[in-house]
């Protein structure tokens, strides 16, 4: 597979990351830890959809976002008013997200793998 290819891929993620940070009100309800996730939904979205185009600005910063993201979500999984599954879903997505963009920019800038 091309690396440019993993790119668009991790940018296709990235806006299914979006929609379902959005599509959450819908699922669960509305209140205000929901509430909160609809900005940062766009934001993903409109990331993935030049990431997916292979925008190489939007694969750095879409790394750098779901990072934060993760980060995020992982801190304020305990104390937020969001189901268990879906803060599940966004962890992982916020993962596969971050491991194909970086491997798409690492192979980009043609940094060598660590090896052992």
């Amino acid at each position: 597979m091309k690396m440019e290819r993993l790119g668009q891929i991790g940018g296709g993620f990235l806006v299914v990351a979006g929609g379902l940070h959005m599509a959450g009100v819908l699922i669960y309800g509305w209140n205000p830890d929901m509430e909160m996730l609809i900005p940062i939904g766009a934001v993903y979205l409109a990331l993935g959809v030049f990431a997916a185009w292979g925008k190489h600005w939007a694969q750095w910063v879409g790394a750098i976002v779901s990072g934060l993201g993760l980060i995020a979500a992982v801190q304020i999984a305990p104390v937020a008013d969001i189901p268990a599954y879906l803060m599940r879903a966004y962890i992982i997505l916020d993962m596969v997200v971050i491991a194909c963009l970086a491997l798409s920019i690492q192979h980009r800038l043609n940094l060598p793998a660590k090896q052992g």
